[in-house]
């Protein structure tokens, strides 16, 4: 859209952006060097940052795709401008362990056992005179466990195993059930959020 003005415009920023404003550049002029320059984050330092995205160690897709229940990841977290050292993230149900700050990112260590959590991150201007808190409701997606292997293999028909051990892929927090072809009277067992299931079983 055409603009125009008939006095002096002045402005510490000017971000020119594709058509539906889903990237840009900012335009701007730093005194220190005396040049014209341009910047994919905005230069200024008193702004307080805006949340963009969260990209993960282990995968190029989005942070509501690769959150994943008992999974401990490495997460990027981005923002448009960069960041002050009084930075802080946090987790409502999970455990976080935050990186140093680096321009306008940082990574974090996480991990949640629960479907549902929320990140909150107060994040504070590059100057650390301003700030604003961010909270990003997560949904986790859930992974099925797969058993290797048996402790010990059971092979004796008729015979009462006690403390049989089932051996899984990743840690095993619930089970709905456990059957077998060959009918026994019961299988009890007990999970532990471990990669061992005890089975007691009874024919």
């Amino acid at each position: 859209m055409p603009i125009s003005c008939n006095s002096l415009l002045k402005t510490k920023t000017v971000r020119i952006e594709n058509s539906d404003g889903s990237k840009g550049a900012y335009l701007y002029y730093d005194s220190f060097d005396e040049k014209f320059k341009t910047s994919m984050v905005n230069p200024d330092p008193d702004v307080v940052p805006d949340f963009e995205a969260f990209t993960f160690n282990q995968s190029t897709l989005n942070q509501s795709e690769y959150f994943t229940v008992n999974e401990s990841m490495l997460v990027h977290v981005y923002f448009d401008a960069n960041i002050g050292n009084n930075t802080t993230i946090g987790s409502l149900n999970g455990f976080v362990s935050k990186g140093p700050n680096i321009d306008n990112w940082f990574n974090f260590s996480y991990n949640c056992s629960t479907i549902t959590d929320v990140i909150s991150i107060i994040v504070w201007n590059q100057n650390n005179t301003k700030y604003k808190a961010i909270n990003l409701p997560i949904t986790l997606r859930t992974t099925q466990g797969v058993p290797l292997s048996f402790s010990q293999n059971p092979t004796t028909q008729n015979f009462t195993y006690s403390n049989l051990v089932v051996n899984f892929n990743k840690a095993i927090k619930s089970i709905g059930s456990i059957t077998s072809s060959q009918n026994p009277q019961a299988i009890t067992f007990t999970t532990n959020n471990s990669t061992s299931v005890q089975k007691l079983i009874i024919k």
